[in-house]
């Protein structure tokens, strides 16, 4: 799972970025949009659909999780 975290603005833009490059960003108009970087921009227009993008697999927390397990 993702955990994205404010990274700034730009003209208006708000970006929040998870260490692992995910990136969600919000428009001035208030539309928010998962910047994909092997696909293209997806808008994300519900609450559903922003829980399945951030339930994705992360590389960087999910291995974390996984080897706080393995203990």
């Amino acid at each position: 799972m993702h955990k994205p975290d404010n990274k700034g603005s730009v003209e208006g833009w708000q970006f929040r970025r998870c260490r692992c490059g995910f990136v969600i960003a919000l428009s001035p108009r208030r539309k928010l949009y998962w910047l994909r970087a092997k696909t293209s921009i997806k808008e994300i227009r519900s609450k559903e659909e922003l829980q399945a993008a951030l339930a994705k697999p992360c590389r960087i927390y999910d291995r974390i999780a996984r080897s706080a397990a393995a203990g």
